[in-house]
């Protein structure tokens, strides 16, 4: 994986509306190619070209991260707001990474058991149970 790995899939995010598939592990092999300029930073002199050239490459993969982890979230947001309004699946989890995978399920299991031991408890004229609420939210 290099820098243009990044561009590259954080415009396909924007493009696209669906949740791109990202590379096996790619948010470990962002950081660890953070890891990798930030050690190789520290043989530069500050106020050397490298070290300028260098800082601002490690500048730009953060931002690009940033914009990307953060469309994906608004994503993984609305889509889960959208299964669980509509009882279907609009996720694929193939293209979620581990740490997107934990997300999902939380936000599900919170909006599920919101739906299932408030909305319908109400609406049928029944108490909402709070404790069942955050008994379920839990469950991964």
């Amino acid at each position: 994986m290099d820098i243009s790995d990044i561009f590259t899939q954080l415009q396909k995010e924007k493009e696209r509306k669906n949740l791109e598939k990202l590379q096996k592990d790619f948010y470990i092999k962002v950081s660890e190619m953070i890891k990798k300029y930030k050690k190789q930073l520290e043989s530069y002199k500050t106020d050397s070209k490298e070290y300028r050239d260098l800082n601002s490459t490690i500048y730009k993969i953060k931002e690009s991260v940033y914009e990307l982890i953060n469309i994906r979230i608004e994503k993984i947001i609305k889509m889960t707001l959208l299964e669980v309004k509509e009882n279907l699946n609009a996720i694929p989890e193939d293209n979620l990474e581990e740490e997107e995978k934990i997300l999902y399920k939380l936000l599900k299991n919170i909006l599920l058991s919101f739906k299932n031991n408030v909305i319908e408890k109400i609406s049928d004229g029944e108490e909402a149970d709070i404790n069942k609420f955050f008994e379920n939210i839990g469950k991964i």
